[in-house]
């Protein structure tokens, strides 16, 4: 007996086999929407998760400013506690989970992020990336910011601040409330979280890395509560083809760009609503829509009124000038 559990011990670690979860980046060997990675975070469970960098869950990392330990622990939470620490946000008992933190106190900023490497063969020319941000704790009446930057190497990403990080502004997540006093809110709620989706240039050769973070500081004040939900990454190369775009412009009747108006994109193969808000400048972007669907496309604002707020789309081609303009 003991002869035959020494032989099966030694096969195993003559394989591989361990009880040691794998250490792997995400594998890029798809380009293009069949390739795309998604990640809802609900491996986290229902209780406290203890993280260690591209282990816990493939790819994933996070670092604390001050007091990294590792692993670091993503505490469940409902929100309703404003301790500073990484969070495992969603309601109690519910296996549908936000990857989150509140940076306070003694945490600084507080970092979280994927790392990919291009195993596709080819270079890499650009990102596509779709995310919901969800708050899950209002404790300021002053709006803040979870930033959104990537870093891109030939060689390897091994953590979220070495090397130079690139923001991306249509990427950062602001907090869409922001009341007193302090309290913990849904961020499955529609009004307390947004759907981003952006594109950008990379130049990650084949056997390169990309790491995507997000970065939550300490500000001033009491801070609110928030994470992220239902990542999906798209990579492509200048060969690769891609879906078609709709983007335009809400603007007032002056004929000025108005910023921070929140677009909604529903209908086609879409499993749920996309949302964006416009840029200062009034513009907004989808990007990769399956060309041949029917779309709706909603405009929605507490500050302007728009005599037609719904477009419905049949979406032959890329458009770029679906507009919306307020009413005087």
């Amino acid at each position: 007996m003991i002869k035959s559990i020494f032989r099966l011990l030694t096969i195993a670690f003559v394989l591989g086999i361990a009880w040691y979860p794998a250490t792997a980046q995400v594998s890029i060997t798809t380009l293009g929407s069949p390739g795309a990675y998604t990640q809802d975070f609900d491996a986290l469970g229902t209780g406290n998760f203890s993280l260690t960098d591209n282990t816990s869950i493939a790819g994933v990392y996070a670092f604390r400013a001050s007091g990294n330990a590792i692993p670091n622990v993503f505490a469940a939470s409902t929100g309703s506690t404003g301790t500073g620490e990484f969070k495992n946000y969603g309601s109690a008992g519910n296996l549908e989970r936000c990857f989150g933190a509140l940076a306070s106190g003694s945490t600084n900023t507080m970092f979280y992020g994927v790392r990919f490497q291009n195993d596709s063969g080819v270079s890499i020319s650009s990102l596509e990336i779709t995310y919901t941000g969800e708050q899950w704790r209002t404790a300021s009446g002053t709006p803040q910011v979870i930033t959104f930057a990537f870093s891109q190497s030939a060689g390897d990403i091994t953590d979220l601040t070495t090397g130079t990080y690139t923001n991306v502004p249509a990427l950062d997540f602001t907090s869409p409330v922001n009341t007193t006093p302090a309290s913990g809110i849904d961020g499955n709620n529609p009004a307390n979280r947004q759907t981003l989706t952006a594109s950008f240039l990379v130049s990650i050769p084949a056997g390169g890395e990309v790491m995507i973070r997000w970065a939550d500081v300490d500000d001033t004040g009491t801070d609110h509560g928030a994470g992220i939900d239902d990542l999906r990454v798209v990579a492509r190369s200048g060969t690769t083809a891609a879906n078609s775009s709709m983007s335009g412009q809400v603007r007032n009747a002056e004929g000025r760009g108005i910023g921070r108006v929140r677009v909604m994109l529903s209908g086609g193969n879409l499993s749920q609503p996309l949302y964006t808000v416009t840029s200062p400048f009034g513009f907004y972007h989808f990007p990769d829509l399956e060309t041949g669907q029917a779309y709706l496309l909603r405009v929605q604002s507490k500050s302007y009124v728009f005599e037609n707020p719904e477009r419905f789309i049949s979406l032959g081609e890329s458009l770029s000038n679906v507009d919306f303009v307020a009413t005087p």
